[in-house]
């Protein structure tokens, strides 16, 4: 990723595409999201469009990349697993979490699916989200064990925008559309050659939710780490932690 020192990247609306026509007649018949949501909306993340439903029912007949087969196999090990997919003209990628342990669900043995893949990750929510303080949360958390998988770097980094987890943080200078001074939250870091970048989105009450998203140098994202945050994603690439 080509970046300046304070860069974003304000994602611009993608091509329509018939793979959206292709998924609905797919998705048409998945059961309702254990929150009522209906089992086909489309969401808007980053300025793409996504169709999104519960793929508990569906998900196999989907997709057959060894990522999502990774995660696929995963959850059909675990009971209560909230599970959704999400698909746009950029590709295709799943999410899913529970409040408990993961032990037994996943098995990394071998390097994952296939000695790695396009996007497939792993963790635990953060243990302390707000470091700083700037975003007032009290008590303690609710942990989440969290898994996203997708056919490529864009479709991950905006599926894991609609996961639980990230931390809080101020912005220590201004992108498009966030001045300096902001209350934000990562969702996942990208290493590169020329540092790592931070992947902010607001935080929503109900998942899956439309939302803006901003790239922004982690130097101006005051958490007051220096390197990668505990229980914050990779935006791409295999990395599951253990459960």
């Amino acid at each position: 990723m080509e970046a300046q020192q304070v860069s974003v990247r304000r994602r611009l609306p993608v091509k329509q595409g018939l793979v959206l026509g292709l998924v609905a007649v797919c998705l048409a018949a998945a059961q309702p999201h254990q929150t009522k949501a209906s089992p086909l909306s489309v969401v808007n993340i980053g300025g793409r469009d996504y169709l999104t439903g519960d793929l508990k029912l569906l998900a196999n007949r989907l997709v057959k990349t060894t990522s999502i087969r990774f995660v696929l196999t995963a959850i059909s090990r675990c009971r209560g697993v909230q599970v959704r997919g999400f698909v746009s003209t950029s590709g295709f990628g799943l999410t899913a979490y529970l409040p408990t342990s993961l032990a037994g669900c996943i098995e990394t043995s071998g390097g994952g699916p296939g000695g790695g893949g396009p996007c497939v990750q792993g963790f635990k929510t953060p243990r302390i989200p707000d470091p700083t303080g700037v975003a007032g949360l009290t008590g303690r958390p609710t942990r989440y064990y969290v898994m996203f998988a997708a056919s490529g770097s864009t479709v991950c980094q905006d599926v894991s925008t609609q996961v639980p987890g990230g931390v809080w943080a101020r912005t220590g200078a201004s992108v498009p559309g966030l001045p300096a001074g902001s209350v934000a939250l990562v969702k996942c870091q990208l290493p590169t050659s020329e540092g790592l970048f931070d992947y902010l989105a607001p935080p929503a009450n109900a998942l899956p939710a439309s939302k803006p998203t901003y790239w922004i140098h982690d130097y101006y994202f005051e958490s007051g780490a220096t390197r990668r945050l505990a229980g914050v994603p990779v935006c791409s690439g295999f990395d599951v932690f253990p459960p």
